[in-house]
Order: structure tokens, then C-alpha cells, then sequence
């Protein structure tokens, strides 16, 4: 049963679990998610501990919830949602000491001076902290997500769009754009 699960599709994979929850099934979706929800969740969290407790408080949640999968969109997708919406929900009860650690600077490589060179850093990332309270009011919620969606997940403007339910690409252009633009603004005044 192993070899016939590891070649069906995510979506195949979950409406199995959802039938009759087999315990095969249930171990090949760990598998293929329980890495990625971890990155996910490390992201938000930049902390390894808090991590590993969101992603495993996350699998509990998709394993519970499997059932209201309604295959508009992948698996993958869904499970980011849940991942983005609980996360968010813990930076929000846990606001300051979370969003303090929510945009690692020096990872982001050309929105500054925009160029793609991997070598190009901010050089501020020692002062992220005064950074991002600048940035806190100037930046939205949405554009901060769009902007790190894109440029520290390096997911594309479809993925973004779908994940954050705007109805075409241009609003989470838009988003990144803007965010973008005020990023450079903030740098500048340094």
C-alpha cells in the first residue's frame, strides 16, 4: 500500500484520509507536509522551538479539518492557509515579541537596490528591530504579507493572489509594489 500512496496526488491523498483515515494514508501526508509546515511556521516565527510547536499544533488542526477540504484549490494552498492563518493568529496574542522577528532583513537580496545578484544585502540587518518599527504604520498588514510572500518564500504573483484571496494578480502586484516602495522610502531616511 505504501508504494501505490506515495504515487497518488496530495488531493487523492486527502480525500482517503477524509473517507476512512487510514493510518498508511495519515504517515504519507506527515511526510510530505510536515517539512514544509515547518518552514512555513519558522518563517513567521524565526525561532526554532516555536516553530516545531506551531507545525505540530498546525498537522493536528489539518488532520482534524481534513474533511472541510473542498479541492477549489490544491492541498498545498489550504494547508497555507491554515499554516498563514494561524500563525498570524499567535503573532497577533504575541504581537510584539513575534513581529520583531517576522522580516529577516538580510535575506532579501534586490528589493533595495534592484538588482538580482545574491550578493546584494541589506546592510542593515544588525537593526532590524528599529527597522521594522519604522515600518510598522507606513507598511500595511497586507503588504508586508504580499512582500514577504514573494520575496522571503519566493512564491509567485498567482500563489499570492490565491493565498491572500484577491481576485486578480494586480492586487497583490499592486501589494508588493507598494510595500516596495516603502521599504526603499524607510532605507533612504535611514
Amino acid at each position: 500500500m505504501r508504494a501505490r500512496l506515495e504515487n497518488i496526488t496530495d488531493e487523492d491523498l486527502a480525500r482517503l484520509i477524509a473517507a476512512d483515515r487510514p493510518e498508511k494514508a495519515c504517515e504519507e501526508l506527515f511526510g510530505r507536509y510536515n517539512k514544509k509546515i515547518y518552514m512555513w511556521c519558522f518563517s513567521y516565527t524565526h525561532d526554532a522551538e516555536e516553530a516545531l510547536d506551531c507545525a505540530q499544533e498546525i498537522l493536528m488542526r489539518v488532520f482534524a479539518k481534513i474533511d472541510s477540504f473542498s479541492f477549489r484549490s490544491s492541498l498545498s494552498t489550504w494547508i497555507y492557509r491554515i499554516t498563514r492563518n494561524y500563525c498570524l493568529g499567535e503573532i497577533a496574542s504575541n504581537r510584539r515579541k513575534w513581529y520583531n522577528r517576522m522580516l529577516v532583513l538580510d535575506e532579501l537580496t534586490d528589493f533595495v537596490q534592484g538588482g538580482d545578484e545574491p550578493g546584494k544585502r541589506l546592510e542593515i540587518s544588525d537593526d532590524i528591530e528599529w527597522f521594522v518599527e519604522k515600518a510598522e504604520g507606513v507598511i500595511s498588514d497586507d503588504e508586508m504579507e504580499a512582500f514577504i510572500l514573494h520575496y522571503y518564500e519566493g512564491m509567485r504573483i498567482r500563489e499570492i493572489s490565491s493565498i491572500m484571496r484577491r481576485e486578480n494578480l494586480t492586487g497583490a502586484r499592486t501589494l508588493i509594489q507598494n510595500a516596495r516602495r516603502k521599504f526603499r522610502k524607510l532605507i533612504s531616511k535611514g
